[in-house]
């Protein structure tokens, strides 16, 4: 069966309104709005071919640098606080986040890889405010910015807790990963997550098209262990309930898209 409900004038749209639909294999959600202002600009998400195939959770978005404008004409309280804690300025952010983004987390030991990829327009101020991020945050750990060689790269890197995050400028595509092995994986072309038969699946149930304003994908089947390794870390397991009802979920896609002025 399906559902309607709309709304009127909220926020930054006109109007609202949702469609719950069973499928064959699952439920989808179809929402659409009109009126929406400050949606970024739609985009090819190339930078998410280039996400490993045991990735079980990908974002992709772009425009982030819009919101971010939105945030300081918002009048965020604290904001110089914030980035003099931080050591960068909102724009500085913006900037890194001017064009595509990819952020996604694959499984590793103890705790999961974190990998965000973006593609700026200026690769070399972007590694920049990434240095000075670097150095706020080392300076709050006691430790320091160090360099090394990877893969004929130059990568700089902090270590906090044992963990290394490294960060680097990949033809055009600034780089930023917690894992050993996320720049190398990162840059071969070995086996991909839009190449696996999940994420091929989950975005043609989706009806997920050549361009998209964001989109995100998660594979529960890759993610559950992860979770209870988590929460097994934290002292915490997972309540058995919790897991009874993650385990038959397969993936999650959610993915927004605007045409003639309709967000979807």
């Amino acid at each position: 069966g399906e559902l309607g409900a709309p709304a009127q004038s909220a926020g930054s749209f006109d109007t609202a309104a949702f469609v719950l639909e069973a499928v064959d294999d699952g439920v989808r959600i179809d929402g659409r709005s009109t009126g929406v202002e400050g949606v970024p600009e739609s985009f090819e998400p190339q930078l998410l071919e280039r996400v490993p195939d045991d990735a079980f959770l990908a974002a992709s978005f772009g425009g982030l640098d819009e919101l971010l404008s939105d945030l300081r004409s918002g009048n965020v309280p604290f904001l110089p606080e914030i980035e003099q804690a931080i050591g960068v300025t909102l724009d500085e952010l913006g900037a890194l986040f001017s064009g595509e983004a990819v952020l996604y987390a694959r499984s590793a030991v103890p705790f999961p890889e974190v990998t965000l990829a973006v593609r700026p327009d200026d690769p070399a101020g972007s590694l920049e405010t990434l240095r000075k991020l670097a150095d706020a945050l080392a300076g709050a750990t006691g430790s320091s910015v160090q360099r090394a060689e990877v893969d004929g790269l130059d990568v700089e890197y902090v270590e906090i807790e044992g963990i290394r995050i490294q960060f680097t400028n990949v033809d055009g595509v600034v780089l930023v990963t917690s894992g050993i092995a996320g720049v190398r994986d990162f840059r071969e072309d070995g086996d991909k997550l839009t190449g696996t038969d999940a994420y091929e699946e989950a975005a043609e149930d989706a009806g997920v098209g050549d361009r998209t304003n964001g989109l995100v994908y998660v594979n529960f089947a890759e993610a559950l262990p992860v979770v209870e390794g988590l929460a097994g870390l934290a002292g915490e397991p997972l309540p058995v309930e919790v897991r009874e009802n993650l385990e038959p979920l397969e993936s999650l896609f959610f993915h927004g898209t605007v045409e003639d002025g309709e967000l979807r």
